[in-house]
């Protein structure tokens, strides 16, 4: 499994886990749950295009065949600005190990403009029948969104993901923007 794989999946966790309220410390950008939401989507448009600049550049992207893989891409954000994503890859085809930073140069996307940063890093086994993987985000964005609000948005998220055939067991839990959860299924 790679490191492109898993993003998606963990943003989505994140995003059914994570809820914002007007609590939190008084740097962090104010944003209500819906609003949560959409910086998660936003955040995952941008990994889209690191997708689709690997599906155009066929010899930039590696397979699970085991070679070991450097990351080093930028790509135009959904609405302007850039994204980066620099580290390595050295998942084979039954290990899954990553390392990488994304960062946002002055990154719009449906409604939000980033600036800053995320360290991903992850671990973990896989087979043909399913993987175990712990992963992390950390790191500290700035964010403004279309009405003007700013601030910043730091993350501090761990997970912990086991899939197995059909059956599936995750524990996520951490602080985005201020604000704690803890989430399991």
């Amino acid at each position: 499994m790679r490191f492109r794989r898993v993003v998606p999946l963990a943003l989505a966790l994140t995003l059914a886990a994570a809820c914002s309220d007007d609590g939190g410390p008084s740097d962090q950008v104010k944003l209500d749950a819906a609003e949560t939401q959409s910086l998660f989507l936003a955040i995952n448009a941008v990994f889209s295009g690191f997708a689709d600049f690997s599906a155009a550049n066929p010899g930039l992207s590696l397979s699970l065949t085991g070679i070991l893989e450097d990351i080093n891409e930028t790509v135009a954000c959904p609405d302007g600005g850039t994204a980066s994503v620099t580290g390595t890859d050295n998942s084979t085809t039954n290990t899954i190990d990553f390392d990488a930073d994304l960062d946002f140069n002055d990154c719009q996307s449906q409604g939000f403009t980033l600036g800053g940063g995320l360290n991903f890093n992850g671990s973990g086994t896989g087979s043909d029948t399913g993987f175990s993987l712990e992963m992390s985000i950390s790191g500290d964005l700035t964010v403004e969104t279309d009405d003007g609000r700013t601030g910043g948005c730091s993350w501090d998220v761990n997970y912990d993901i086991d899939a197995s055939g059909t059956s599936v067991s995750f524990s996520v839990s951490g602080s985005i923007c201020g604000e704690s959860f803890s989430y399991s299924g």
